[in-house]
């Protein structure tokens, strides 16, 4: 990144933002792990990203790595700093989402790509700031990280089908309709945490 030219270094870092997201995320989640398999499959995962997934430079490939990039990335977040104060959480939650938006839509050169990332991102912000305040995890995963997950997954899929003259309308609606349900049910097994959470107090 920094073989070049100073002047070009903060281009260079932006345009490998996505890159240093998932690189740090598997740092952090090798540094959780509490045992040498553990670390070690995470750094076949970490293999996998160079070797396959970030050569390629498709837009379904782009698309995979915005992804990946933000699970991680939200992930790793709320593992390890899932207990700091909240607009720190939030800030860096805004962050991930926002580069892993402009990673995806710079893949079709959309003239409209920083201010629809600019909305991914204060999205994101927004529900950081909401579902941090009854903080659950469904296994490793925060449900932030699960809820902003299904949500990014379902409406890029419905901008890559769009953009590639693939996207019917029954298609929209059930990929619509598969993301409204399993949103339903993550913020119905939040309510009914906090319900729990109440109750035992």
């Amino acid at each position: 990144m920094l073989a070049i030219k100073p002047r070009h270094w903060l281009a260079s870092i932006r345009a490998n933002t996505v890159d240093i997201i998932v690189g740090l995320s598997l740092l952090v989640f090798m540094s959780q792990s509490g045992s040498m398999q553990f670390r070690l499959i995470w750094t076949l995962v970490y293999a996998g990203w160079l070797i396959v997934l970030k050569r390629r430079s498709d837009q379904s490939g782009v698309a995979l790595q915005a992804l990946t990039a933000q699970i991680l990335g939200l992930s790793a977040l709320f593992i390890h700093w899932g207990d700091k104060p909240l607009l720190a959480l939030v800030a860096l939650g805004w962050f991930i989402c926002y580069m892993s938006a402009r990673h995806f839509f710079s893949a079709f050169e959309d003239p409209l790509n920083r201010y629809l990332s600019s909305i991914w991102g204060y999205f994101a912000a927004s529900i950081i700031w909401v579902l941090t305040h009854l903080l659950m995890f469904y296994g490793f995963m925060a449900v932030p990280t699960l809820f902003l997950s299904v949500v990014a997954f379902g409406l890029g899929g419905v901008y890559y089908l769009e953009k590639t003259d693939r996207l019917s309308a029954m298609i929209r609606r059930q990929v619509l309709f598969i993301m409204i349900i399993v949103v339903i049910i993550l913020l119905a097994g939040l309510v009914r945490h906090g319900y729990i959470l109440k109750s035992q107090q």
